[in-house]
């Protein structure tokens, strides 16, 4: 059943039963886009793909958080960003599933501790200098500026040179570890 969406129409769409626990309601004027009722009667906007003759569903956002215009344009994007190839369900489900700093960082203390005498003073690097500053980022968000400009705060905020150098050091060995 596929009609203009409008903020009025969307408001008075049905909930659907028990049995039925969701229901997806499309729009008429931009193919793949829609809004998703629950059960509880939330509603979230959605737009549905093919990639590889795989049907995919990606959800937008809620109902009325994102407003119908910015769902729209956002639809648009994903559907564009279809047609060159991509798949954003799969990159969204990739980055829901990347390794944090912290995991890493504890990932890397317990090969450490097996193979440095000086993972003592590795851990405390991280503790003190790395974990505050980088601990709950996802690996794939942390780009050299970042670690650029944590080192040289250690360098000039805490004129400690030297550290800064074992920071960077460590910093490469925990990536390193991290492409092993």
């Amino acid at each position: 059943m596929a009609e203009r969406l409008n903020d009025r129409r969307i408001a008075a769409l049905p909930v659907p039963t028990l049995e039925q626990r969701q229901r997806d309601y499309w729009d008429e004027t931009l193919r793949g886009f829609g809004v998703r009722v629950s059960y509880g009667g939330k509603r979230a906007f959605v737009v549905r793909y093919r990639v590889n003759r795989r049907l995919r569903r990606l959800t937008l956002g809620p109902y009325p958080g994102l407003s119908l215009a910015d769902a729209r344009r956002k639809a648009r994007e994903v559907l564009g960003d279809v047609a060159r190839g991509d798949d954003p369900a799969q990159d969204k489900q990739e980055r829901r599933d990347a390794e944090t700093f912290r995991g890493l960082a504890t990932s890397y203390l317990e090969v450490a501790e097996k193979r440095h005498r000086s993972w003592k003073e590795e851990k405390r690097i991280i503790d003190k200098d790395l974990l505050p500053e980088l601990g709950f980022r996802l690996l794939v968000d942390i780009r050299r500026r970042d670690v650029r400009e944590l080192v040289e705060a250690i360098a000039r905020k805490r004129n400690a040179p030297i550290m800064a150098n074992r920071t960077l050091g460590v910093l490469s060995r925990m990536f390193n570890f991290a492409l092993d």
